[in-house]
């Protein structure tokens, strides 16, 4: 800054101010450097005057930041120097700004007490000075009352807040300061969202940020975004939500406003909860909980222990979330926060239920129920009467309760709600025999979930929203086999089955977004992902006592992942079906249904079905019996020199208690099938190896060529077969348990004149995914990992770096058959849709993936291996290429762990998959 002259020095310093006081939002670190330099300035010359405004536009900055003690310490030293400066309107307008710290300190009573005592105060300014002093007395007293509608608002009254945002934009309109009816808008906004309005709340959003941006403040227009997020997601548009916080995130990020950054951490939380990503959603929580506790900001810590709670609950860990309740409740009621105390209460009751404490939880809701009421916040009452009916003694009572909030549910119009009222209304009508009804209700329950799920961008993201929400499937499967009308055991099972592979038929009619591609990212997610691999990495030198570090970083890719996604734009609602596909190839498909299995078989020319009761408890211990077998085997082929033979007998004894589990109790309707069988399985039952199950006699796959499939399938069945001159991609990559790999997979090449083989260090991710496009045949063989905890990190260990399922689906992988000679690929997890290595190979476009279900010794996998292509290089049909395989080694007396571990799933193509991409409406055939 030049040295100016005594004269000019005044116009300096408020030429200075002004400039700092137009950048607080734009550049807050630019203004705070012009700000400390005038402040310096203007307290050496004794500039009482200048010196105030300096201070108070450094509280301004101090606010934006979080640094609320220091603000209103600033903001005192404005009032005292103005006061002494002899400027009172300038000494009463800086309680607008301790109003407004006030606020984000939580102590919402005192801030209204500080606006009422300056709108009077104001009032009186107006009437006894000057026609200027007045006027500017008005517009001081205009921003008053919007800030007094805020406190008012925060402490649930929000009629009196939208009365004071109305008088306060009426009076900047009239006043001619157009500009200014922005934030009046916004908060008016706010408002209604609280009060479950959220068409009404985008309005005055969407006007709000047309201002914001035309007077360039981009602060608040990101603020605004954040905002109008929230009012997007309660519509259950949550991929437009995402692209608001996403947009948002990086203009307060560039300003570093870490208030309201702080704040858009709930709001992303808030948005993860919606989706069911219930990690991605307690880290955004946890951390702005930590922020926030750090910079003071209680109302927001409270907000952020809320949600943690939220989480808790979601994820059945009851105990934990009452504590968590019981911290937030005092946060909230310190600040006064009579919606989230409400709020508190209910989620209470929740927690009670879920320990098997009615009464209390009774008590505890009715609580809730009438503290909403009282307060007018419609959502969360409606949540609210829906857990008092699901607590009801008795189905009458729970119908009359349901009843009573149909009407609210219906003016509200909001997905999810609709979702859980029709629900259960479908469960009090089926108690009472009314099947039709039910059925009608379950459909419509299924029509609001995919209104729900039809902004998401993302098959991640719908993969977890429809994870958790499979009761009305469920329930509609149950009704449709109860009620037994024609065709209505057809219709259960093709319910069934959409829940199952919903998201790979949207992935595969491109009705869903295949997600950012990890490795090449923004520099927040790319900078992460690559720490991860690092991580990866260093783990194969040194595990961990625990895999903390891994986890923690996994969880912060998928949250970054997912903010990532705000910049994709959603497929829209899906579709429903106009009539249900026919199953060509023969087929048994499972349903898990409680403790039952049921089972659909499907022949040519019509579909039975069979519950099988109480199995579901007998299938896991049987699968870990399971599990034992081939520890023993692995142990003693590798150290008895008899090897693994010995133990044949016990293994099949294992592998025939599994088929009279599953397969002789629908053995009858088995009969005449054909050659050929697909299984479906469903849950856990992804690890059974069918082809090995014994029936006493023999394998199953001595009776049947066996393939799997995550669906039903609706073209002819036919497994995939290579053309003549097959174009062949073999990776190999060996390591310290499988040393033999890299020879593995020269044999391989060997089948297949031209192959392109990518050995030891030339098997690179990036080698790999520029070879398989156009490719027939694709074989990799390496080591594989299943993640349990979250499958899109499953991965396969290439030479250079780990290749996770997330990055699979990017693969161009269109019609080819892919060959995975690696432990754990066709692991997946137990939820309803079968999220895997394998899955992903299907979403990237595969027709069908031979995969690994657990480790077995190389050599043995090597053989296997030579002879499964040695069949597909003649032209054999993949499933019967790989049943040959294996019928040699059971003829050469190995012990099924050396060769059950395979199989073939197959997927829909793409053609397949459009037709298969609309929701069934089972009322088509039934009703």
């Amino acid at each position: 800054m030049p040295e100016p002259t005594a004269d000019d020095e005044p116009r300096l310093l408020d030429a200075v101010l002004d400039r700092a006081g137009g950048l607080v939002h734009r550049h807050p670190r630019r203004a705070e450097r012009l700000a400390v330099w005038a402040d310096r300035r203007a307290e050496r010359a004794a500039d009482r005057s200048r010196l105030a405004r300096a201070r108070y536009v450094r509280a301004q900055i101090m606010t934006e930041r979080g640094e609320l003690d220091a603000a209103l310490a600033l903001i005192a030293d404005a009032r005292r120097w103005w006061s002494e400066a002899g400027h009172t309107l300038a000494a009463l307008r800086t309680d607008l700004g301790r109003m407004h710290v006030l606020d984000d300190l939580g102590r919402h009573h005192e801030a209204i007490e500080v606006g009422e005592r300056l709108s009077a105060a104001l009032a009186e300014l107006g009437t006894a000075g000057p026609a200027d002093d007045g006027q500017e007395a008005r517009y001081v007293r205009a921003h008053a009352v919007k800030n007094l509608g805020v406190a008012y608002g925060l402490v649930g009254r929000h009629t009196e807040a939208l009365e004071a945002y109305a008088r306060a934009a009426d009076e900047y309109a009239a006043l001619g300061r157009h500009d200014e009816t922005a934030l009046p808008l916004a908060n008016t906004g706010l408002e209604l969202l609280a009060l479950g309005r959220p068409v009404e709340a985008l309005a005055a959003f969407d006007r709000a940020i047309e201002i914001f941006e035309r007077a360039d403040d981009p602060a608040f227009a990101a603020q605004c975004r954040g905002d109008a997020a929230q009012a997007h997601r309660q519509l259950g548009q949550v991929g437009e939500a995402l692209r608001l916080l996403e947009e948002a995130r990086g203009s307060l990020e560039r300003l570093g406003a870490l208030t309201e950054a702080v704040r858009l951490r709930l709001a992303l939380a808030q948005t993860h909860l919606a989706v069911g990503l219930w990690d991605e959603a307690r880290e955004a929580a946890g951390s702005a909980a930590t922020q926030a506790a750090g910079s003071g900001l209680r109302h927001d810590e409270a907000r952020a222990r809320f949600l943690v709670s939220l989480c808790d609950l979601a994820e059945h860990r009851c105990g934990s979330a009452l504590e968590e309740l019981q911290r937030a409740g005092a946060l909230f009621a310190e600040v006064d926060d009579r919606q989230h105390l409400a709020r508190v209460a209910l989620a209470r009751a929740q927690g009670l239920a879920g320990l098997g404490a009615e009464d209390e939880a009774r008590e505890a809701a009715d609580e809730a129920v009438a503290l909403l009421e009282a307060g007018g916040w419609q959502v969360p009452l409606v949540s609210a009467r829906l857990l008092r009916a699901d607590l009801a003694t008795d189905p009458a009572e729970a119908e009359e309760r349901l009843g009573a909030v149909a009407a609210l549910v219906a003016g509200l119009d909001l997905p999810e709600l609709s979702y859980e009222h029709e629900l259960r209304t479908a469960r009090v009508l089926r108690s009472r025999g009314e099947l039709d009804l039910a059925a009608d209700h379950l459909v419509r329950a299924l029509a609001a979930l995919e209104r729900a799920a039809g902004s998401l961008p993302d098959y991640a993201l719908l993969t977890a929203f429809r994870m958790h929400r499979s009761q009305a499937h469920g329930e509609l499967v149950e009704v449709l086999l109860e009620r037994g009308g024609p065709g209505d055991v057809a219709a259960a099972s093709h319910v069934a089955d959409d829940v199952r592979a919903r998201t790979l038929a949207d992935l595969l009619a491109r009705a869903a977004g295949r997600g950012p591609v990890l490795s090449a990212a923004g520099r927040d997610l790319g900078e992460a992902y690559a720490e991860l691999q690092a991580q990866y990495l260093a783990e194969e030198q040194a595990p961990p006592a625990t895999p903390t570090r891994t986890r923690d970083l996994e969880r912060r890719v998928s949250s970054l992942r997912t903010r990532h996604l705000g910049g994709a734009a959603g497929p829209g609602v899906r579709e429903r079906r106009a009539g249900r596909r026919d199953v060509l190839v023969p087929t048994l498909a499972y349903h898990v249904s409680g403790d039952d299995l049921l089972a659909f078989v499907h022949r040519p020319d019509r579909v039975e079905a069979r519950r099988l009761p109480g199995v579901v408890g007998r299938l896991g211990r049987l699968l870990d019996d399971l599990d034992d077998q081939w520890s023993r085997a692995a142990i003693a082929s590798a150290h008895l020199a008899s090897g693994a033979r010995p133990l044949v007998g016990s293994a099949r004894a294992t592998l025939r208690d599994l088929h009279d589990l599953l397969i002789e109790p629908v053995a009858d309707l088995l009969v005449g099938l054909g050659p050929r069988l697909c299984v479906v399985p469903d849950g856990e039952m992804g690890t059974v190896p069918f082809a090995a199950l014994h029936d006493g006699q023999a394998h199953l796959l001595e009776r049947w060529t066996i393939t799997q499939a995550p669906s039903l399938l609706d073209a002819d069945g036919a497994a995939p077969a290579l053309p003549r001159a097959a174009r062949a991609v073999v990776a190999g990559v060996p390591d310290e348990d499988a040393p033999l790999v890299e020879q593995e997979a020269r044999a391989v090449a060997g089948c297949h004149p031209g192959a392109v083989l990518l050995a030891g260090p030339e098997a690179t991710v990036a080698a790999l995914s520029a070879s398989v496009a156009g490719a027939d045949v694709v074989h990799v063989a390496c080591h594989g990992l299943h993640q349990p905890q979250d499958p899109l990190f499953s991965r396969l260990r290439l030479h250079d770096r780990w290749l996770p399922s997330a990055e699979v689906v990017q693969l161009d992988l269109d019609g080819a058959l892919v060959v995975l000679s690696a432990c754990q690929s066709g692991t997946h997890a137990s939820q309803r849709e079968p999220v895997g290595l394998a899955w992903a190979f299907l979403a990237a476009g595969a027709a069908g993936v031979v995969v690994c279900q657990w480790h077995v010794a190389d050599a043995t996998t090597a053989e296997v291996m030579a002879a499964l292509h040695r069949a597909l290089a003649s032209g054999t049909p993949a499933d019967e290429a790989l049943r040959a395989a294996q019928r040699d080694a059971v003829a050469g007396g190995l012990h099924p762990y050396f060769w059950g571990a395979f199989a073939l799933v197959v997927g829909p193509t793409r053609a397949r998959a459009v037709s298969a991409q609309r929701l069934l409406d089972p009322t088509e055939a039934a009703v």
